[in-house]
């Protein structure tokens, strides 16, 4: 062999070594959060909603059905105002007849989903990173006749909802630059979206297939993408559960933004996924969060 062939071979096995070095399975770092400050707005955030968590485990004197089915209750109560809670003076209907309103128990720190322990959350006292969450409900699941929690966006608050099953995938497979943060009124689409939801999730999860949740590291492994380049770990809306959607065109309040690394779609189109911790670029917003209940945080 010429000593032009064996250069030309030296350099093939080292361009192939490379090539297989850069494609070779990887973990997204541990997020650690000493000096990380909160971040409580997301930009790219996918159109699909979660509920928060209330406390739907302690039952309520004279209300003991509403444990554990579900759904968040409340007495009826006059909405003056509109704001869709009740406020201090507004007439209710006092069905247990113990003299005061009562209501499941929701704040999002101390029942609703939080990334580390929180002292006074009993539902999650170690925390929910790791937590895997369905995040699509089924048809007895759903809070409403035709919703199934997707998004229309931006926020009609900051802009004209771009409505349609056509921009509700686009909004699933690629970054939408909509600025979402807590107390955005987010509009909900219409429709079941199962189709729509299921290619769109598939066309991300295709792009990095190997990647899985290691429970023992607590993190994502085998991924083939660099940290910030994850496909499969995305934003995705946590509402607060005291504002029950109604049939129609309706709008939910954004309580915070969680991450999740979303597991692969199961055939019938239900999609679940586990809560992380990831490091965001600090946004402009208007809002302030606890840092307890920052699923993002700014460490550098």
């Amino acid at each position: 062999m010429s000593r032009r062939s064996v250069s030309i071979l030296v350099v093939s096995i080292l361009l192939l070594i490379g090539a297989r070095a850069e494609a070779a399975p990887r973990s997204l770092p541990a997020l650690d959060d000493r000096d990380c400050q909160p971040v409580c707005a997301g930009a790219c955030v996918k159109p699909i909603v979660v509920p928060d968590r209330w406390d739907d485990v302690n039952p309520i004197a004279g209300h003991e059905a509403w444990a554990r089915n579900g759904r968040y209750d409340v007495e009826s109560f006059e909405d003056g105002n509109g704001n869709g809670f009740w406020d201090p003076g507004e007439p209710y209907d006092d069905t247990n007849a113990n003299g005061q309103r009562d209501q499941e128990a929701y704040h999002p720190a101390l029942t609703g989903y939080v990334p580390d322990p929180v002292p006074g959350n009993v539902l999650a006292p170690e925390g929910d990173l790791g937590r895997l969450i369905r995040l699509r409900p089924n048809a007895d699941q759903k809070p409403a006749p035709s919703h199934y929690w997707s998004a229309a966006l931006p926020p009609v608050n900051k802009g004209a909802p771009e409505r349609g099953s056509r921009a509700y995938r686009d909004a699933l497979e690629r970054c939408v630059p909509f600025l979402v943060e807590g107390g955005d009124l987010v509009e909900l689409e219409p429709g079941a979206m199962g189709q729509a939801t299921a290619d769109g999730l598939r066309a991300l999860y295709a792009q990095d297939p190997g990647a899985a949740w290691d429970p023992v590291t607590r993190q994502v492994v085998g991924s083939r993408l660099d940290p910030d380049r994850q496909v499969r770990v995305v934003l995705l809306i946590l509402a607060d559960p005291r504002i029950a959607p109604t049939s129609g065109r309706t709008t939910v309040q954004v309580a915070k933004i969680a991450a999740f690394f979303f597991e692969a779609p199961s055939p019938d189109g239900e999609v679940s996924g586990r809560f992380l911790k990831v490091r965001s670029v600090p946004l402009p917003c208007s809002c302030t969060c606890e840092h307890a209940v920052s699923f993002q945080r700014d460490c550098r």
